[in-house]
């Protein structure tokens, strides 16, 4: 069913999301906040604003996504589910302050990217506020980069 989600995430599929996060899921609380994160982060990366909701309401986490980029980075095709334990082990291991990085760069990336609006407002309230203000201080410092390297050009 995890894989079912994340596919039905990014596709944009709503209601199967809803039948998928229903009492008869029988996902691991624990397992499902690392799920539904990451089904969340497919649905913001693909634009789906309903299924966001949706998952927000379920209790996604984006700010776990420094841990679902990492994820991300370290599986490989094919192996995901056998080495699901040991990857995840990993990424335990792997600093706070890596995983806080990661999540800054996740949402930069989502800024640059000119990501749904509506999206990112619902998101906000949700993510840390300090991880939020330094990715609009990043997004914002490369704009003024690009601007005077744009102006330069012209001349």
């Amino acid at each position: 069913q995890s894989r079912a989600l994340i596919e039905a995430a990014a596709a944009g599929h709503a209601e199967v999301c809803g039948v998928l996060l229903g009492p008869e899921a029988g996902d691991h609380p624990a397992r499902a906040d690392a799920l539904h994160s990451r089904a969340l982060l497919q649905a913001v990366q693909a634009g789906h604003v309903e299924v966001c909701q949706l998952l927000l309401e379920h209790g996604a986490d984006p700010n776990q996504w420094g841990s679902c980029a990492l994820l991300e980075f370290s599986d490989s095709e094919g192996e995901q589910e056998e080495q699901g334990k040991q990857v995840g082990a990993s990424v335990r291991m792997v600093s706070a302050d890596t995983r806080v990085q990661a999540m800054v760069v996740v949402l930069c990336d989502m800024m640059l990217k000119e990501c749904n609006p509506a999206i990112l407002q619902l998101l906000q309230p949700h993510v840390n506020e300090e991880v939020w203000g330094e990715a609009e201080r990043r997004v914002t410092s490369y704009h003024k980069r690009q601007g005077k390297r744009g102006r330069g050009k012209r001349k």
